[in-house]
């Protein structure tokens, strides 16, 4: 049975479905009702006030029934209290559907601002990891080894060119020491002046949003002039020139963000690259022998430069980056392991080549540094790299002074074209005898889809 509730001044009904008032209280035409009484209010209707079923007003009866004066009495009162338990259960639920909707309204407005926040700390977090890998990608060492990532279906083409510059000179006995200062044998010294210009394509591609995979492929040329004469004021130098280009060693790896960055943590970012031997190996170019004219002196120098180590190399590694309003602080930690082959060693006297197991040392790198964001388009970093590479080993047995260290002052400074286009510029400077004095590395990725 559904009902139907009609407020009008001064008269109030209530109305069943048969179209007909159970009991008018604005006529007073309680004294045609029975005693009976009959519940108005549904479940259905007292659910929807949100009170429980117990309003009742009296039924419509058949026919009039005659009471005595007691009863007539009786009648006359609970005629009095009908109106006002009326009144009471419109004014209640009136107040509680008028509350229903207040807390509706409420509810709305107190949604949105979490929903908003929640989205503006999203974007938040967003900006910040751009901001991390523009910085990142100022950096020379961590734009090749790991750091910068690609987004998702994106690709990256990065066409680089490097120029670098090393001048080392050496003292090269041959004899023997009988006590320190007095040496029997020659003393050689040589000077030795590189310049290379080694030009790369690199090709990333998103796989997700914190995967990547990169493939680099390198080609170089360089030039040495080296001279050597005996330790003699009335000796004259002799000079050669071995120059050498061709394709160097191919390299590919991958990258995975390890987690989000968020609350104030850092980025962390695995890394895994590997290069071939595909460059020119330096136990393949001539080298110089004892029969050559002035082969005394210049006996084992290249008569041609390589292109590549040649040998296979892992390089595992992580990148670190944590933004510092108004830094990005970032390093790397790596490994590099050469894997050891048989070589041909050419004889500097002129016999057949030796066949020789050679493993190259294995290798730690340590990259640290700092950024900054100037403005929405330009950025600058400063870092230092670190490699120390282990001694190596010719059939299990050590090679002693064949250890060393490289160390390199970086600076780059990165400049965003368009959202798709940027340019940087990097400058190297060593600070061990291993490591090439200047280096100037140009580079400009550009992202596109296909």
């Amino acid at each position: 049975m559904r009902v139907r509730l009609f407020i009008h001044k001064p008269r109030a009904s209530v109305i069943t479905d048969h179209g007909f008032p159970i009991c008018d209280v604005a006529l007073r035409q309680t004294s045609s009702c029975a005693s009976v009484s009959y519940s108005v209010f549904s479940s259905a209707f007292a659910d929807a006030l949100r009170f429980p079923p117990f309003a009742k007003v009296a039924s419509m009866p058949k026919q009039e029934i005659n009471s005595t004066k007691g009863a007539a009495a009786r009648n006359k009162a609970q005629e009095g209290l009908q109106p006002a338990r009326l009144s009471m259960l419109l004014l209640v639920s009136v107040i509680l559907l008028d509350s229903g909707v207040a807390q509706a309204q409420s509810a709305a407005p107190s949604q949105a601002p979490a929903n908003q926040s929640a989205s503006t700390a999203a974007e938040a977090a967003a900006a910040q990891q751009q901001e991390q890998q523009r910085v990142i990608a100022t950096d020379p060492t961590l734009a090749r080894v790991g750091g910068v990532l690609t987004p998702r279906g994106m690709f990256s083409l990065e066409p680089s060119y490097e120029y670098f510059y090393a001048q080392n000179t050496q003292a090269i006995v041959n004899g023997f020491t009988i006590i320190p200062g007095i040496t029997f044998g020659t003393v050689d010294i040589r000077q030795s002046t590189q310049r290379g210009n080694l030009g790369a394509v690199t090709l990333r591609y998103g796989v997700t949003d914190r995967m990547e995979v990169n493939i680099r492929v390198p080609w170089l040329s360089q030039s040495d002039t080296i001279q050597t004469a005996p330790a003699d004021t009335n000796a004259q130098p002799i000079t050669i020139g071995p120059t050498g280009s061709g394709l160097g060693d191919i390299e590919f790896g991958t990258s995975y963000q390890i987690n989000e960055g968020l609350n104030d943590w850092p980025v962390f970012i695995a890394n895994l690259r590997v290069k071939s031997d595909s460059g020119r190996s330096p136990f393949e170019v001539p080298i110089y022998t004892i029969a050559d004219p002035q082969g005394g002196f210049t006996r084992g120098l290249p008569k041609e430069l390589p292109t590549g180590t040649g040998f296979w190399a892992i390089d595992p590694g992580v990148t670190v980056a944590w933004a510092s309003d108004p830094a990005v602080f970032f390093g790397s930690l790596r490994y590099i392991w050469n894997i050891g082959r048989d070589v041909d060693i050419q004889d500097s006297a002129g016999g057949p080549p030796a066949r020789t197991n050679l493993d190259p040392g294995d290798g730690v790198g340590l990259n640290f540094g700092v950024g900054f964001s100037l403005n929405e388009k330009s950025s600058i970093s400063i870092s230092y790299e670190h490699v120390r590479i282990s001694a190596s080993r010719a059939e299990g047995r050590k090679i002693v002074g064949s250890d060393f260290d490289t160390g390199t002052f970086n600076f780059g400074l990165s400049y965003r074209v368009s959202d798709r286009m940027s340019v940087n510029l990097g400058v190297g400077i060593g600070v061990t005898d291993q490591t090439p004095d200047t280096r100037i590395i140009f580079r400009v990725p550009i992202r596109f889809s296909l």
